[in-house]
C-alpha cells in the first residue's frame, strides 16, 4: 500500500473508532460507553495464568481503554496493548504508559518476541485479515500462543456497522493454517463467541479447548483426523453428569471434502418426571429418546447421522411440553466413520434432490463441462444449519446465499459479486425475489455467467397454485403453522413462465426447457414430508427420500410442478438434453394419498397422550404417596403419645403419695364391701 493511502486508510480508522464508537453510535456498545460495559476480564487471566509465565512478554491487539492490560500488570504480568483507537488510548492515563498507537498490519515488534499475543473481538473488524495474520505469525515467538475470538455470523446476529468480515468457525481456521499456524478452537459464553487459539508449535495448543470448559461430557471417538467436536453451549455441570438446560448443543467440524457419518452413545435420566429428550442435527430431529423417571438411567445409542464438510450442529433438547424437571446425561461418546456423497444425498429431502440431481444431469451432458460454478441462493438447509451443497452431486461450485453457511463453499454475496463462473444456478430462487427485482436479479445472474445459466423454479398456474395452498392447508390441519418458504411463494406470487422466456428472447440466448416431477406427485410426497418432518419420524422420512431419489428424473405425467430453463450465452450453441426419466411410483403415491396411519397425527397424539397419562399417574401415585407418608407420621405421632402418657402414668405410680393413695383406697373398698 502507497504512503499516502496508509495515512488515509488510518485516518479513517480513528474517524470510525473514535468517541461515538466506545458510546454505541456506530457499535453495539451502550449509550453509557465501554468505560461503564466492558468485559469481567478476570475468567480470562486465570486460564492464561496456565499458558504464560510472569515474565513473558505479552502483547493485547485492539486493547481499547487497556482494562485487560491494567489487570493483567496489577497481577505481575508484562503485558502492553496497542489499538488504532486514539480516543480509547486516552481514555486510561494511568495505564497509557503502557498502551500504544499502531496498526495490525504493521506492529512495532521484533519478529519472534513475543509468547502471547491476545485479540479479543478485533479479527471481524479487518477488511483483510490475511495480512494481520502474517503479521502476528510475524511478531509471535516460536513456542508463542496467540488468543482471539470473534462472532460467528451464523448465530451473530445483531447489526454492528464496522464489522466487515465476519465469518464461521472453519474460515478462521482454515485462514490461520494457511498461514503458518497450528490451531485448536472453542466457543465461551454465547454460543456465537468463537475462541481460536494459535500457534507455531502443536503442542502449544493441544488441548486448548478444555481451558474454556469447566467439564466436557464429549468423550469423542474421533476416527478421523480431519473431524472435532466442541461444546458450543449448555451442558451444565453436576455430580451425576451434566445437567441439561434450555439449549445444549454440540459443534461439530467435518474438514474434509468426503462426508461423514456419526452415531453418539449417551445415557440420560429424568430426576423430575417422565420426559422425552430430542436429538436434533442441523434443525431437523432425529431422534426421540423417552425416558421414564422409574426406569432409572437410560442408555441410547442413535441411528447414523450423515454430514458434509463445514460445521455443523448436534442439539440435545427437552422435548416441548415435557416436564422433563432435571435431565441429567453421562459421557457422550461419538462416533465417526467415512461416508460417500451417494450416501449423504439419497437421504436429503427429495425436493432439493430433484433441482441439483437434474442441474448435474445437465452439466454432465455439456460437451465441455464448466470448470466454475456459482449455486446463487444455495443454501441447502434451513436456520439450523446447511445439509449438502451442489459440490456433494458433483458439480464444481461454490454457492452464496443472504444466509451464511459454515461451508468451505460459501462465498459472500460481496466476493461472488467480484467473479465470472462459467456457469450460475439458481434453483428455486426467483419466486422468492419480489416480482418488482425479478428482472434485476436475472440481470445480476447474466452479469456472472460467462457462458451458462440454469434458472429452475414453480412457476404460476392455477394447477400450481392449487398444489401449494392444498400443502399449506395439510400443514395447518396438523399443527404445523406456516411453511417459511411456501408462505413466500404465496407473499410474492410465483413467477410467470413468459417472463423468464422473454427475458431470454430479448438477449438472443439459447435455450433447452426440461420439465420436472408432476405436480400431483410433487404435492403427494410434499405433503407426506412435512408431516413426517413435523411428527418427527425421521427414520421414516430418510426411507422415503432414498425410495424417490433415484439416478434419473420422474416422469412429469401431467403438469410439471418444476421447470429447468438451461441457458447458454452463446447461441450457435443450442442446447438439447434428453434426459433419463423413470415412471411415476403409482403405487407408492396411491398408498400415501390414503393416509396410512404413520402419517395421522392421532398415532404422534397417542404416543404423547401416553406419556402424559404416565407424568399424571405418576403425579397421582406420588399425591397417594404423600398421604400414607402423612398418616404414617400421624400414627407414630400417636404411638409417641401414648407412649409418653404410659410413661407418666408409671412414673406417678412410682411416687409415695400415689402409694399412701392406692393403699388408703384399697381398704376404703374392703370397709363398704
Amino acid at each position: 500500500m502507497k504512503s499516502g493511502e496508509h495515512v488515509s486508510r488510518l485516518e479513517g480508522l480513528r474517524s470510525t473508532y473514535d468517541a461515538g464508537y466506545f458510546h454505541g453510535e456506530n457499535s453495539g456498545y451502550p449509550k453509557e460507553g465501554y468505560g461503564i460495559h466492558h468485559p469481567d476480564w478476570a475468567p480470562w487471566l486465570k486460564r492464561i495464568a496456565s499458558l504464560i509465565e510472569k515474565e513473558d512478554r505479552w502483547l493485547e491487539l485492539g486493547c481499547a481503554y487497556g482494562f485487560l492490560v491494567e489487570l493483567a500488570r496489577s497481577n505481575g504480568y508484562q503485558a502492553v496493548g496497542c489499538d488504532i483507537s486514539r480516543f480509547a488510548l486516552e481514555q486510561k492515563p494511568a495505564i497509557a504508559p503502557f498502551l500504544a498507537e499502531a496498526d495490525v498490519f504493521a506492529l512495532p515488534f521484533r519478529s519472534g518476541t513475543l509468547k502471547l499475543i491476545t485479540a479479543f473481538d478485533l479479527l471481524e473488524h479487518l477488511n483483510d485479515p490475511i495480512p494481520a495474520a502474517r503479521e502476528i505469525y510475524r511478531c509471535l515467538a516460536p513456542d508463542g500462543i496467540v488468543i482471539t475470538t470473534t462472532p460467528d455470523p451464523c448465530r451473530f446476529v445483531r447489526n454492528e456497522p464496522t464489522h466487515s468480515h465476519e465469518a464461521p468457525p472453519s474460515h478462521w481456521l482454515s485462514l490461520f493454517e494457511k498461514n503458518g499456524f497450528h490451531a485448536d478452537f472453542g466457543f465461551d459464553g454465547a454460543d456465537f463467541n468463537l475462541v481460536l487459539a494459535a500457534s507455531k508449535s502443536q503442542s502449544q495448543i493441544d488441548g486448548f479447548h478444555r481451558l474454556l470448559l469447566e467439564s466436557d461430557p464429549l468423550e469423542t471417538q474421533e476416527l478421523l483426523e480431519s473431524v472435532a467436536a466442541r461444546i458450543r453451549t449448555g451442558f451444565h455441570p453436576h455430580p451425576d453428569g451434566w445437567v441439561l438446560g434450555e439449549k445444549n448443543e454440540i459443534y461439530l467440524l467435518n474438514r474434509s471434502d468426503s462426508p461423514i457419518s456419526v452415531s453418539l452413545d449417551l445415557s440420560a435420566a429424568t430426576t423430575g418426571h417422565n420426559a422425552s429428550l430430542l436429538l436434533i442435527a442441523d434443525g431437523r430431529v432425529v431422534d426421540r429418546i423417552d425416558l421414564l423417571a422409574a426406569d432409572g438411567k437410560h442408555t441410547h445409542r442413535t441411528g447414523k447421522i450423515l454430514f458434509n464438510s463445514g460445521g455443523h450442529s448436534l442439539q440435545l433438547q427437552p422435548a416441548d411440553g415435557s416436564d422433563a424437571g432435571q435431565i441429567i446425561i453421562g459421557p457422550i461418546q461419538m462416533h465417526v466413520l467415512p461416508a460417500s456423497r451417494e450416501q449423504l444425498i439419497a437421504v436429503l429431502p427429495f425436493d432439493l434432490f430433484e433441482r441439483y440431481h437434474a442441474a448435474a444431469l445437465l452439466c454432465q451432458r455439456l460437451p465441455k463441462r464448466p470448470d466454475t460454478v456459482l449455486d446463487y441462493g444455495g443454501y441447502i438447509g434451513d436456520i439450523g444449519g446447511h445439509w449438502a451443497d451442489a459440490s456433494d452431486f458433483g458439480i464444481p461450485a461454490v454457492f452464496t446465499d443472504i444466509r451464511p453457511a459454515d461451508s468451505p463453499k460459501y462465498v459472500s454475496l460481496a466476493e461472488s459479486g467480484s467473479r465470472r463462473f462459467d456457469m450460475v444456478l439458481a434453483l428455486d430462487v426467483l419466486e422468492h425475489i419480489s416480482p418488482t427485482d425479478r428482472r434485476k436479479f436475472l440481470e445480476r445472474l447474466d452479469g456472472l455467467a460467462a457462458r451458462y445459466l440454469i434458472v429452475a423454479g414453480p412457476f404460476a398456474s392455477p394447477a400450481i397454485e392449487a398444489a401449494e395452498t392444498r400443502v399449506r392447508q395439510t400443514l395447518l390441519q396438523a399443527g404445523a403453522g406456516s411453511h417459511q418458504f411456501l408462505s413466500e411463494h404465496q407473499t410474492n406470487g410465483l413467477p410467470a413462465r413468459e417472463e423468464i422466456l422473454r427475458w431470454i428472447s430479448v438477449n438472443g440466448y439459447a435455450f433447452c426447457e426440461i420439465e420436472g416431477m408432476s405436480a400431483h406427485m410433487w404435492e403427494t410426497l410434499q405433503k407426506t414430508s412435512l408431516k413426517l418432518a413435523h411428527y418427527q419420524q425421521y427414520r421414516t422420512l430418510e426411507k422415503l427420500n432414498q425410495s424417490i431419489n433415484v439416478l434419473s428424473l420422474w416422469s412429469s405425467g401431467g403438469e410439471p410442478y418444476r421447470h429447468f430453463f438451461f441457458i447458454s450465452k452463446d447461441r450457435a450453441m443450442a442446447p438439447f438434453f434428453d434426459l433419463p426419466r423413470a415412471k411415476e411410483p403409482a403405487a407408492l403415491l396411491a398408498f400415501l394419498e390414503q393416509q396410512p396411519e404413520i402419517l395421522s397425527a392421532e398415532t404422534i397424539r397417542q404416543r404423547g397422550k401416553l406419556l402424559f397419562l404416565l407424568n399424571e399417574t405418576q403425579k397421582h401415585v406420588q399425591l397417594l404417596r404423600n398421604e400414607v407418608q402423612l398418616l404414617e407420621n400421624q400414627a407414630r405421632g400417636l404411638e409417641n403419645h401414648a407412649r409418653e402418657l404410659e410413661n407418666l402414668l408409671q412414673a406417678e405410680r412410682q411416687k409415695p403419695l400415689a402409694k399412701i393413695a392406692r393403699q388408703r383406697l384399697r381398704k376404703r373398698l374392703k370397709r363398704e364391701k
